[in-house]
């Protein structure tokens, strides 16, 4: 879909009376950078969050992971995916604000705690869900951040 194209569809979608716009002259391949590219802006209309605000929760590997799912489903079920990750990754910056008000680093968490410090990564980048670590890590790290557990889950 060309800029013109998708300026139509944007405005269909919208409710918004077209005007008569120019055939598009341009044709280009539907391939993974595109749909990455085209699904992000439909995304940031769709979400209306920012495109900083994207660009820090969905990373290039996230987008090539649903790209076969996703690249022949409709823009609003690519975008809900999108938007279940994105959600996901907001919980598990939990981790990280509480470790961040308390001034520890990743490596600085990991030895008070006794969690892996990979570990411990994976849960502030949303690679591993922190509701299923083992009550005994949630534990130490709400110990060692001086919280509760459900403050991280």
């Amino acid at each position: 879909m060309s800029g013109t194209e998708l300026y139509k569809a944007i405005k269909e979608k919208s409710g918004i009376p077209g005007s008569r716009l120019p055939r598009a002259l341009t044709k280009y391949d539907t391939d993974v950078y595109y749909w990455i590219g085209y699904i992000t802006a439909f995304y940031q209309w769709w979400s209306n969050r920012s495109f900083k605000s994207i660009v820090g929760a969905i990373r290039n590997e996230d987008y090539m992971r649903m790209y076969p799912a996703l690249h022949t489903a409709s823009e609003e079920r690519a975008a809900e995916a999108i938007n279940d990750l994105v959600i996901k990754r907001m919980q598990a910056s939990r981790l990280q604000e509480y470790r961040k008000r308390m001034g520890y680093t990743q490596a600085m968490l990991a030895e008070k705690s006794g969690v892996n410090l990979r570990t411990l990564q994976q849960y502030e980048i949303g690679d591993k869900d922190i509701k299923k670590a083992s009550a005994s890590s949630v534990i130490a790290l709400a110990k060692t951040l001086l919280c509760e557990p459900d403050d991280l889950l």
